[in-house]
């Protein structure tokens, strides 16, 4: 599960989107608790502007680590904001 955690960040730093998105739904295939995979890839979709896929990661990070929500909900709110200007 860690593995393809930290697969899906060194492809996401390395701007390979679609090999995040991926390696990061393999972790939450293997853990569905890995909140960790969970967060990163609200991350991936909020680049993406995908916000129901955001909101759908923060429903199951709302239920296994409320910290990693609250980082989520401030990242998308950042953004949306910054889009509108």
């Amino acid at each position: 599960v860690n593995a393809w955690h930290n697969l899906g960040v060194m492809n996401f730093q390395l701007g390979d989107t679609e090999g995040a998105l991926q390696s990061f739904r393999t972790a939450i295939s293997l853990d569905l608790n890995h909140a960790e995979a969970h967060y990163r890839l609200a991350c991936v979709y909020i680049t993406t502007g995908e916000e129901e896929k955001v909101r759908k990661e923060m429903n199951f990070l709302k239920e296994i680590d409320d910290g990693l929500y609250g980082a989520v909900e401030e990242l998308l709110e950042a953004t949306m904001s910054a889009e509108k200007k």
